[in-house]
């Protein structure tokens, strides 16, 4: 992002004398023609996404080495890679460093301006004065398409409707809509600032260009007393003459109120050709050439002439026609990869044989740098195109540039996180310095801050989509039944289920949960309701009545006495013996 901070730009002369014209560049060299082949066979579905983090480091050595740091951001240079771990690496050659404070420096001898060449620029401002404080600007201004914009229009309300307003705005030099030239994926655009003033502010105004096209109606209230206007004129006649192309009209509007339009301006954009969706697009959509031409002009020209052409798409092949055994014919194929690679050379007719690298290599004035491009196809194919460009010589000596502003450094990086259903538009809000639960299929947004030292910063965005949940897997085979345990304890056991055994070690008695007397030295069983006696042991056992015996005594002996008025029998059994008394 540009900043809009004048201050953080270094400023120089502009329009400096004209050097040398520099060299023709070479024509490019045609590219090959592509083969021909049905639409290839839709890839497979991809793996579900993984979270992507953004790690940052900082250095005072240009590899890292040197007061290595993943928090202090007080040094030279500062260290970023991408990858799905959420911790960051100490290892400094795993990051790609940048200097981004430079020491102050003195002023350089100034260089020789080049021949009209083409430079490279991250940002880029405009001034009207050295200082970069007189109109400052990010987008080099255009020139006006409407004559007589410098004076303002302003009207005053006439309390009527349909009142016309004062000023009438033509194009440039009377041209008409044909002379313009614009292309079927060209528009006109019109803009201006308005403002309101007096007492009781109400009613619309319109500008808009003669019957041709309603203008935006623009509503005067109290809370609503000034703006911003932006249309895209469509169904201009062509041939019409433009005497009085932009016409301002008011309804309503009060007599105590004056309105002022400034700023008017039209201009030409530029928009895409028509397309299908994504889901929809074919092959045969998309242009089948590609033209390149080198030029020292920002512009792109509109003449298809100054343009190299190549082939970039070759037609669908048809299917062969059947022979004796019935088969169709062959699938075409699709491109797999594109490799760019780039040379040095003295020469800009015959492609170097060596020195190809992925990287664009230091340019030499008086040389040429040469482009290749390797289209390797899904059948394993491949084809290979080249484009060359001149680099430019330098010309005269120009004028001493103005001295250089002192360098900022980095004074903090935040970074912070936030979950979105896009990702393809950050969030406007709920970021958080922690990294949030993402649901699975929507998007994880890392958004990094870094303000300098002038108080400046610029944010940077990355996104991750998050996996999809896989299908759940087979029920597992059901677990044998484990050994409920035995409990011995002199309190109840908090935890019960059915075939739990519980010894009580207590010495006296107490009630369990379910009204249980539960007696000394006593082991009992849990049914899921209630406990019931399990094991008694003891030396004697003293009971009134004990019946559902069952079993093999080997000692003692069971005695059953019954008094019935002045009868007593009694029963018995001992060892081998029983007895009727």
């Amino acid at each position: 992002t540009d900043s809009t901070n004048y201050a953080a730009y270094t400023w120089s002369r502009l329009k400096g004398d004209k050097g040398d014209k520099g060299d023709q560049g070479a024509q490019g060299i045609q590219g090959l023609q592509g083969p021909t082949g049905t639409q290839g066979v839709a890839g497979p579905k991809g793996n579900d996404g993984k979270t992507q983090y953004t790690h940052i480091a900082y250095a005072n050595s240009a590899d890292g080495r040197k007061d290595f740091s993943t928090s202090d951001s007080n040094r030279a240079y500062i260290g970023m890679y991408v990858d799905f771990n959420i911790n960051d690496s100490n290892t400094p050659s795993d990051y790609s460093w940048t200097l981004v404070k430079g020491a102050d420096g003195t002023q350089g001898t100034p260089g020789k301006p080049g021949a009209d060449g083409r430079t490279p620029y991250f940002h880029t401002a405009w001034s009207y004065s050295a200082d970069g404080t007189d109109g400052f600007t990010t987008v080099y201004p255009k020139t006006n398409l409407l004559n007589g914009t410098k004076v303002h229009d302003i009207f005053k309300g006439t309390g009527t409707a349909n009142a016309g307003g004062t000023q009438r705005y033509t194009l440039d030099k009377s041209l008409k809509i044909s002379d313009l030239k614009l292309s079927r994926y060209q528009d006109l655009i019109f803009e201006f600032d308005w403002k309101a003033t007096g007492t009781n502010p109400s009613g619309t105004f319109v500008y808009q260009t003669q019957t041709y096209y309603k203008g935006t109606r623009v509503t005067v209230s109290p809370t609503n007393t000034s703006g911003h206007v932006k249309n895209t004129l469509f169904n201009l006649p062509v041939t019409t003459d433009m005497s009085t192309f932009i016409t301002a009209r008011q309804d309503n509007i009060p007599t105590t109120v004056t309105v002022e339009i400034s700023n008017l301006m039209m201009y030409i954009v530029d928009y895409s050709p028509w397309m299908p969706s994504a889901s929809e697009v074919t092959t045969a959509d998309y242009p089948r050439y590609i033209g390149q031409y080198s030029n020292f002009m920002q512009a792109d020209s509109t003449n298809p002439t100054d343009y190299t052409w190549s082939l970039i798409r070759g037609n669908d092949g048809k299917d062969g026609a059947d022979g004796h055994d019935g088969r169709a014919g062959k699938d075409g194929v699709g491109l797999k990869n594109t490799v760019i690679t780039y040379a040095i050379s003295t020469s800009g007719t015959t492609a170097p044989n060596t020195g190809w690298t992925s990287s664009v290599p230091s340019l030499v004035k008086g040389q040429y740098l040469w482009t290749k491009t390797v289209w390797t196809y899904t059948d394993n194919s491949s084809e290979t195109g080249y484009s060359v460009t001149y680099i430019a010589k330098d010309g005269n000596n120009g004028h001493d540039g103005i001295a250089g502003k002192d360098g900022v450094g980095i004074k903090t990086t935040t970074i912070t996180y936030a979950g979105s259903t896009s990702g393809t538009t950050a969030p406007s809000s709920g970021w958080t310095s922690t990294v949030p639960t993402v649901a699975a299929g929507s998007y994880l947004w890392t958004k990094t801050l870094w303000t300098y030292t002038d108080n400046s910063f610029e944010t940077g965005y990355s996104v991750a989509k998050m996996g999809n949940n896989g299908t759940p897997g087979p029920q597992g085979p059901p677990g044998s039944n484990g050994d409920p345990g035995k409990v011995v304890s002199d309190t109840e056991p908090t935890t019960r289920f059915k075939g739990l055994t519980w010894k009580y070690s207590g010495t006296a008695e107490l009630t369990a949960s379910d009204g249980t007397v539960i007696k000394p030295n006593t082991e009992y069983y849990y049914d899921g309701t209630h406990w019931i006696i399990n094991l008694i042991e003891a030396n004697q056992l003293n009971v009134n009545d004990l019946s559902a015996i069952s079993g093999t005594y080997t000692n003692g002996s069971i005695k059953n006495v019954t008094t019935d008025g002045s009868v007593t029998s009694t029963i018995l059994i001992e060892k081998k013996h029983i007895l009727f008394t």
